[in-house]
């Protein structure tokens, strides 16, 4: 099968690609290598790298293609409130642009990125949330998504898919630390420190990178009555914040690396909420990676780095952003390194 996988370069994308080219799929990544190239520069006979944005995909793109997996965009909160206008210009406008291009190349089977974040609501709940839950979107990030699935599930694509995720975690070639578990780790080797907000005391559904990869191919290779036109969860397990946090303290005190939490009060509303990955269960694919698992990994790798290197603003998508922005105003005006 013929699968271009757009941000095939990024954090999920450098762990997913490999394992399409494994299972024995032609690969065509669409990245514009913001981050880096991944593990994009190990090329086999059956990977392609076509480099580009989602603003203007080449119009043959998509051509011979039996399917698209879609990671590329702005990826989270902070990146997509730094820059709201651009955010909807790449990640609602680029799909469409993407899904119009499948159209007209005949594409089978497209499978979107979307986000958990879609759940997360103004008001309180003890509830854990289906995909039958109203979605009343608070974010540009999460508003974008909303829009995506909405162009997908009314356009022409034969099989379309959505996968909302939880907050993804792990160790990745393309690693990112600025998503919870992840930042922890980071903080902990980097300051002997763990700082929690509200106590701690929210919810998240978090998911490993591995298990979403594995998603992804899940969605691709299943028969097309168990996944068309389908949104489905993808979920490991629920956590308290505190709790990751003491799952992060255990495991860098088993490296030597002594860590403090400290748990703060907070005043503004924090992110909480709970989702059931029931659905993707039932037809066939439940993710395993805990957090202890999937964070003795980064802990074990992430140990071999240097400060220097874990303070890479490459491993956080706003910081690596906001010098990117600096660097191109001052080429603006003239200024040159």
């Amino acid at each position: 099968m013929r699968v271009v996988v757009t941000g095939g370069a990024g954090y999920i994308g450098s762990v997913l690609v490999p394992m399409l080219i494994h299972r024995g799929h032609e690969v065509v990544v669409f990245d514009a290598y913001l981050y880096g190239a991944g593990q994009c520069d190990e090329r086999p006979a059956n990977l392609r790298i076509v480099r580009g944005t989602l603003e203007a995909p080449p119009a043959t793109l998509l051509d011979g293609a039996d399917a698209v997996i879609h990671l590329a965009g702005y990826s989270n909160d902070p990146t997509a409130e730094f820059a709201p206008q651009r955010t909807m210009v790449v990640n609602v406008t680029g799909t469409h642009k993407l899904i119009e291009l499948a159209q007209a190349a005949r594409v089978e089977r497209f499978i979107l990125a979307s986000s958990a974040s879609l759940y997360d609501r103004e008001t309180e709940s003890a509830a854990v949330l289906d995909e039958t839950a109203e979605i009343v979107p608070q974010s540009t990030y999460s508003k974008s998504k909303q829009l995506c699935e909405d162009l997908l599930f009314d356009s022409a694509i034969p099989c379309p898919v959505a996968l909302r995720k939880g907050t993804i975690f792990g160790w990745s070639p393309r690693m990112r630390w600025d998503l919870v578990v992840n930042t922890m780790v980071r903080d902990a080797l980097l300051s002997g420190v763990i700082t929690v907000s509200n106590a701690g005391l929210m919810w998240r559904p978090l998911v490993s990178v591995a298990d979403a990869a594995r998603a992804y191919v899940f969605a691709l290779e299943s028969h097309e009555t168990l996944v068309k036109g389908q949104v489905f969860n993808v979920v490991q397990d629920n956590y308290q914040i505190k709790t990751v946090a003491a799952i992060v303290r255990e495991l860098c005190d088993a490296f030597e690396h002594p860590v403090n939490v400290q748990l703060q009060p907070g005043a503004s509303k924090p992110r909480d909420y709970r989702i059931t990955g029931a659905k993707l269960t039932k037809v066939g694919f439940t993710p395993t990676v805990t957090v202890s698992r999937g964070a003795f990994e980064v802990v074990e790798k992430a140990s071999l780095w240097s400060k220097k290197a874990l303070a890479d603003p490459h491993g956080e998508n706003i910081a690596w952003l906001k010098v990117m922005t600096e660097v191109a105003g001052l080429l603006e005006t003239g200024v040159r390194p």
